[in-house]
């Protein structure tokens, strides 16, 4: 097991990627290509831990700054949320913690909200859509969030992701006719994102129990899961 802490009051400033404009993100993460939960040595994991946290993740909102959402007993996307607060936990689990990856707007389809706003849950909400994700701070939970993907092998890959409202997702991966459907609908743009797999961003988060995992990645969930050593971390609910 990974010995890492979180830093305290670890704070991200709110222009997005570190102030490393000069060079690309490949080049910033050029010595960090070892397999995190393979080759790389725990110096270098917890390292990787220790960036993450402070750079790259999002402190929650402070109590005074949240906004009235609109949908604070959102039951879920599809009905999720409410499933699994009733069925799995009887409405009885407080004060939980979840992950959302594929987190959009923080609200609009949040399968987390409910937890949070109902049930006094903490979390984290991923999500890549740089556009999505500045709607997502806007809203001003208080949760972490983070702007990048998670990497579909187990090390930080710097990748083209297609940006396209609900659908986006990795260039390289084949999605279904649906998909390429609504993105012709939508539009999208493709930029270079970071991605980091699902166990650094644990590790960077202290290993916590997760209660809920949320993973809505279009077409690369089983590869998100295919590298996260299931032995090392605590996943209740997905």
């Amino acid at each position: 097991m990974i010995n890492y802490v979180p830093e305290s009051g670890a704070k991200l400033s709110q222009r997005g990627f570190p102030a490393f404009k000069n060079i690309s993100l490949a080049e910033y993460f050029k010595d960090y290509g070892d397999e995190f939960n393979g080759s790389a040595s725990e110096e270098q994991k917890v390292l990787i831990a220790s960036i993450l946290r402070r750079d790259f993740i999002h402190n929650p909102a402070p109590r005074e700054e949240m906004r009235q959402l609109d949908q604070v007993h959102h039951p879920g996307e599809f009905g999720q949320a409410q499933w699994i607060d009733q069925e799995v936990y009887r409405g009885s689990r407080n004060r939980g913690f979840f992950i959302e990856a594929g987190a959009d707007d923080g609200e609009t389809t949040s399968n987390t909200l409910l937890f949070e706003t109902q049930r006094g849950w903490s979390g984290l909400l991923v999500e890549p859509n740089c556009a999505a994700f500045k709607l997502l701070l806007e809203k001003r939970r208080r949760v972490f969030a983070l702007n990048a993907c998670l990497a579909i092998e187990s090390r930080i890959a710097v990748i083209d992701f297609v940006s396209s409202r609900f659908v986006g997702g990795i260039k390289s991966l084949e999605v279904s006719q649906w998909v390429k459907e609504k993105r012709r609908e939508f539009g999208s743009k493709i930029s270079e994102i970071i991605c980091f797999p699902l166990f650094a961003v644990l590790i960077a988060m202290g290993n916590p129990t997760v209660d809920l995992f949320s993973l809505d990645v279009e077409a690369s969930e089983e590869r998100v899961l295919e590298f996260l050593p299931f032995d090392q971390v605590f996943i209740k609910a997905s």
